[in-house]
This record gives C-alpha cells, sequence and structure tokens, in this order.
C-alpha cells in the first residue's frame, strides 16, 4: 500500500474509532489518544500505529490528574498477545489490528480495535477502579510517584502545575 493511502486509511479508523468509543466515554483527545475522564483520574487507549505495516498496537492507562511525570506512563496492558494472524499467542488471536485498501478492512479494523477496548481495556479499567487500592496495593499499575500523587488528590490536595501539565499531555478536560 502506497504511504499516502496507508496514512489516509488509518486516519478513516481513527475517526470511525472515535465514534465506536464514544459511548463509553472516551473522547479523541489526540490523534492517537482517547481518554475518558474519572477525577481524579483519566482512562486512556493509546492506539499506536506500526511504520512497517498497516496494522495497530493499543496501549492501556490511568493518568492521575496530578502525578507529576510529565510523560505519560503506558501502565496499562497492550494488545500485543491479542493480534492477528502474527500473534504468538495463536489461542488468543480475538482482535485483528490490520487494514488494508478495503472499506470493510477499514471498518473491520476500527470494530475490532473498539471491541478490544470494550472487552479486555473495559475489564482491565474497572479492576482498578477502587482508588483508594489504586493508590495503596503493591499491585497498583501506578508509579509510587503516581500513587503518592493519587493519595494526595484523595486528601483534596490538588496541585494545579501538575494538573495543567496532565491535561496539556492528554489534551483532557
Amino acid at each position: 500500500m502506497e504511504p499516502k493511502l496507508e496514512r489516509s486509511n488509518k486516519e478513516k479508523i481513527l475517526r470511525r474509532l472515535a465514534k465506536l468509543l464514544e459511548p463509553a466515554g472516551f473522547k479523541r483527545s489526540k490523534p492517537t489518544f482517547y481518554t475518558r475522564v474519572r477525577l481524579p483520574v483519566i482512562e486512556f487507549v493509546l492506539v499506536h500505529k506500526f511504520t512497517f505495516e498497516p496494522s495497530f498496537r493499543l496501549h492501556l492507562g490511568i493518568r492521575v490528574v496530578n502525578d507529576p511525570l510529565r510523560a505519560v506512563a503506558l501502565n496499562g496492558p497492550d494488545s500485543d498477545e491479542f493480534r492477528g494472524p502474527a500473534s504468538v499467542f495463536a489461542s488468543k488471536r480475538l482482535y485483528n489490528f490490520d487494514y488494508d485498501e478495503s472499506n470493510d478492512s477499514l471498518e473491520r479494523c476500527a470494530l475490532d480495535i473498539s471491541n478490544f477496548v470494550a472487552t479486555a481495556g473495559e475489564t482491565w479499567f474497572e479492576s482498578n477502579r477502587d482508588l483508594e487500592q489504586l493508590a495503596l496495593s503493591p499491585e497498583s499499575p501506578l508509579s509510587s510517584d503516581a500513587r503518592a500523587a493519587l493519595i494526595r488528590a484523595l486528601a483534596g490536595e490538588i496541585e494545579d502545575q501538575f494538573v495543567t501539565q496532565t491535561r496539556t499531555a492528554l489534551n483532557a478536560p
């Protein structure tokens, strides 16, 4: 596939995905980020387009709004073990994030990404909804700094400079 067509089709998939994720509360906040605000955290899906093929990898994460880390940590599961035909986990080939030139392929890809978020993603997000447990559990996906920031947020201590930094990083309200 020509690079220009591949980029165009990628954008078509990401726009379709935005519509599919909207009922679950996710908004396309950056070209490849979809965010859902559940203060004092923001749940996100990052859709990464591979440079070497017309295919995607998904990353899930939770960002504490007053986390001092500048970068957005990819602290949740990714879709690698669930990817399509090239997956080494043959028993888990549930989703196909590859696409080609056909409209059917673009629609199927967006739908498979949406289904991944609705099943594997929502299961993971739900398992991390108890904010006290998210802050205190040694199994928390958050870094120690993010857990400390969550503890401060739960105590009503919001650091405006870090909230602004988070909102800018994710382009979230």
